[in-house]
């Protein structure tokens, strides 16, 4: 049996079990917690393209925790993109580490992800650490309508201290 390491966001190592010089079989698509792992390597990765293909055109991310002067929300595919745009360069490094990710099956199909952060503001060198609890709402194709992301706002402040 051949073990894989788990990926960086910590999705649980992948055994494949067929005999030698057989190939297990494959789902074609995606389930719904892979796919959120998926899109959570990808902001980890800060791949905004790669983001947009798992969104769908309606899109509402909801931030409701973000420290003023952050927008709590952007509506549509294009402010959605903007605003993961405008945040990758902010750090020099960044990661995501994915804990539990929970599915309520729809319609419309529900995913809760816990997760945490662990990055270098690029301006400040200083660090970046949060916890997030995200919920995700999918729509019938499996993209994400609903992105909505709670996280410490104090972590932000202490990151990004506003200028005096």
């Amino acid at each position: 049996m051949l073990q894989f390491p788990p990926r960086l966001i910590g999705a649980p190592p992948v055994r494949l079990n067929a005999a030698p010089g057989q190939t297990a079989p494959m789902d074609t698509a995606p389930t719904p917690a892979e796919r959120i792992r998926e899109v959570l390597a990808l902001a980890g990765a800060m791949d905004v393209e790669a983001i947009a293909r798992h969104l769908a055109p309606d899109v509402v991310m909801e931030l409701p925790y973000a420290p003023p002067p952050l927008p709590r929300r952007y509506d549509g595919l294009s402010e959605v993109l903007g605003f993961q745009r405008a945040t990758a360069p902010l750090f020099e490094r960044f990661a995501l580490e994915v804990e539990r990710i929970h599915v309520a099956p729809g319609p419309p199909t529900v995913v809760i992800a816990e997760y945490r952060s662990d990055g270098v503001v690029a301006q400040s060198g200083r660090p970046y650490r949060n916890r997030y609890v995200t919920v995700f709402e999918l729509d019938p194709s499996d993209r994400i309508r609903r992105w909505r992301e709670f996280y410490d706002p104090a972590a932000v402040r202490a990151a990004f201290p506003a200028e005096r």
